[in-house]
């Protein structure tokens, strides 16, 4: 069962199963999906491939986990997660929004099969996890009123207004005196007429201020404004004209000293300081001598392939080698782990089994069955023309070649595979492009590397009873518990490219059929 590690309080690491995150996200009904963001989440044992963190999550009842077989580069997570939530803001399916995230990750970084890392688990029929409403817009944020500050103009203005206001109230309240009269308590004062006011605004009140005599207005004069800078200009080139003259007067007193150089002549050295160099001759020899006899370089088999090659050129090449006897470089076609496990990296053990003589060796047919991130599995038919007349003998084998570095090695060959006439007698229900239904009873029904596989480190899924899937390629003839059956290369519900058995058995009259 799949384990998610989180960081503690202490710095330390705090394991929760996959069991106990889904107990967890159980509550929360509205949830529609979850992404892992972490290395392996969709990574299960060699047992059961089906205990990853990410299934177990789909079988508690999620409706759609992504989560990554491998490590992954930020690089590419930073292209997957950009295509993948733009499709799904823009209303795209999950499935869909994964699958236009892959092909841009194939697009952005062609070097690398990273684009495969990723893995869906979907309960949805359709995929539609979001439903977004297109009717709905939304608004851009209002713009804050600019406040509006009076200029010193508009503020003078205001201000004689208030004034003239106020003087026009406090004259309302006065009462109304005869022209030529002034009342003083106990008699009537004459007073001379009011003159007519002017139509000029009063000036504001202001607290008295001790009276100045006036001043008379400045002219503006010579040195303001613009002339300034022009006699300063002026001023400043008469000043340099001043210093070169200056310069060159000085020049022109002053004589300026020549320097003298001393003569030394031979007499004045003495004897004894006078250096004796010995004289030494040089005789050139030669530094090389040519070999006595011919120079024979001697090969070493190097531990890679030169210079790289692809992946079908790579079987070519080895079979070529093969029939003509040249061991070398068939030998550096292998993988470590196949010249480790089959020949202790020895290359005479490799020499001592090469004791059959063949006429010609040679690759008639391939086809590549799967692709995964470091393998390629490739079906060749290896033509060995041996015996006093040359007598054809064709070989159905399997080979995985492994990326090692920057080239393609041969890993393993892998019988099991035969030519079509074996299962002449077998049912054959599918074709290429149709829809195949898994029509088990209760077991599932397993998706292998290639045809015939048996080993558990080429199960690649495993499909539910019941589970659709598409038809990618076939047929190929090859054995299943000794009895040679029809296989198809199908693709699983989360994205897994493998081959399947057309097969029966007591329980089962057929594993797959065609969707009716």
């Amino acid at each position: 069962e799949g384990t998610i590690l989180f960081e503690d309080p202490s710095g330390g690491t705090d394991s929760m199963s996959a069991t106990q995150l889904a107990r967890l996200l159980a509550d929360h009904p509205t949830m529609r999906l979850v992404v892992m963001n972490s290395c392996e989440g969709a990574r299960g044992g060699k047992e059961d491939i089906f205990s990853s963190t990410a299934s177990i999550l789909v079988r508690r009842g999620i409706p759609a986990v992504l989560a990554m077989q491998y490590e992954i580069s930020d690089k590419a997570a930073i292209a997957f997660s950009t295509h993948f939530y733009k499709a799904l803001a823009e209303g795209s399916p999950v499935d869909a929004a994964v699958s236009g995230a892959r092909i841009s990750m194939s697009l952005l970084m062609d070097d690398t099969l990273e684009w495969a890392t990723p893995v869906l688990y979907m309960r949805s029929q359709d995929g539609v996890l979001f439903r977004i409403d297109p009717s709905v817009k939304v608004l851009p944020p209002k713009k804050q009123e600019e406040s509006v500050v009076p200029s010193l103009a508009e503020r003078k203005r205001i201000e004689w207004e208030k004034a003239q206001s106020g003087r026009q109230r406090e004259a309302e309240r006065q009462p109304v005196q005869p022209p030529g009269t002034a009342e003083i308590p106990g008699k009537r004062v004459s007073t001379p007429p009011l003159q007519p006011q002017s139509r000029t605004p009063p000036r504001t009140t202001e607290p008295a201020r001790p009276q100045q005599a006036p001043q008379q207005a400045s002219k503006p004069g010579f040195f303001s404004g613009k002339n300034k800078f022009i006699v300063f200009g002026a001023g400043g080139l008469a000043l340099l004209f001043l210093c070169g003259c200056l310069v060159f007067i000085l020049s022109q007193i002053i004589p300026v000293p020549t320097p003298v150089t001393p003569v030394v002549r031979d007499t004045d050295i003495p004897e004894a300081l006078t250096p004796v160099l010995p004289v030494v001759t040089i005789t050139r020899e030669p530094t090389w001598t040519p070999p006595p006899e011919p120079f024979t370089p001697t090969w070493t088999p190097s531990p890679q392939p030169e210079p790289a090659l692809g992946y079908a050129d790579v079987v070519k090449n080895y079979w070529d080698f093969y029939g003509d006897r040249n061991f070398e470089k068939s030998w550096v076609l292998l993988s470590d782990r196949f010249r480790e496990k089959n020949y202790s990296s020895d290359f005479n053990k490799y020499l001592a089994d090469k004791t059959e003589q063949y006429c010609d060796v040679g690759v008639t047919r391939w086809r590549v069955l799967t692709e995964t991130r470091s393998n390629v599995y490739i079906l060749a038919v290896v033509n060995f023309k041996k015996g006093a007349s040359c007598e054809d003998s064709a070989s159905y084998l399997v080979h995985q070649v492994t990326l090692s570095g920057s080239s393609w090695l041969i890993d393993r060959v892998i019988a099991g595979v035969t030519s079509d006439s074996k299962c002449d007698r077998a049912a054959r229900r599918l074709s290429v492009g149709a829809t195949a239904r898994v029509a088990t009873r209760a077991e599932p029904l397993m998706v292998r590397a290639f045809p015939s596989a048996a080993e558990s480190e080429y199960l690649f899924d495993r499909l539910l009873p019941g589970t659709d899937v598409p038809v990618l390629d076939g047929p190929v003839c090859a054995k299943y518990n000794d009895t040679f059956y029809w296989w198809w290369k199908v693709r699983s519900p989360a994205g897994v490219e493998g081959w399947v058995v057309e097969g029966s058995d007591d329980t089962d009259p057929a594993f797959i059929k065609p969707v009716q």
